[in-house]
């Protein structure tokens, strides 16, 4: 076994490194050079990892397709409708918390805002600083079942019909008697 007989730190060296070499301590060539690959590194480190969290690459490339941007965070928790909430305060002030629809049917491509119920919405959107799965809000005696917005994009949406007669009346043909 060789051991290293220089007196002076290295910096970047470990143990861990001496152990993969089979030497007491190695001589670290190059150290200017892993200060300068060691960003890139870390990038390709977080990059993985981010991968990891959103389903390996094949999950990945639908999330990228569907929401535009890979994030990675903590599970802050879920709604009664399958919605998952995000955190993360690496990210920006105003990107550092997200929401990953549940219903897949309905919201896979087109997610609207108005699945998220009021509570969440209250976190999601920083009015306040705790989840509802930390403290939950009083129901007041007329709050409603929350429900999405159907506006425009089922059947389920509201046609208001008119309370007037038309001003101009359709033209109908005569009709031909058989003489």
């Amino acid at each position: 076994m060789t051991s290293y007989s220089g007196n002076r730190s290295v910096p970047g060296c470990s143990v861990r490194l001496s152990a993969i070499f089979g030497i007491a301590r190695p001589p670290c060539v190059g150290v200017k050079m892993a200060g300068f690959i060691s960003p890139y590194v870390n990038l390709v480190r977080n990059a993985f990892s981010v991968m990891r969290h959103n389903g390996g690459v094949i999950g990945s490339v639908w999330t990228l397709l569907r929401a535009g941007d890979l994030r990675e965070g903590t599970l802050v928790g879920v709604d009664q409708f399958g919605n998952k909430y995000f955190e993360n305060k690496k990210y920006f002030y105003a990107r550092h918390r997200w929401v990953e629809f549940g219903d897949k049917q309905k919201s896979w491509w087109e997610p609207d805002a108005s699945q998220i119920p009021p509570e969440w919405h209250r976190w999601i959107h920083c009015i306040g600083e705790h989840p509802p799965t930390e403290v939950p809000l009083t129901n007041p005696k007329f709050k409603q079942e929350h429900r999405i917005n159907f506006s425009g994009n089922s059947k389920e949406n509201y046609v208001p019909y008119t309370t007037t007669p038309p001003k101009i009346e359709s033209w109908q043909p005569p009709k031909n008697t058989p003489s």
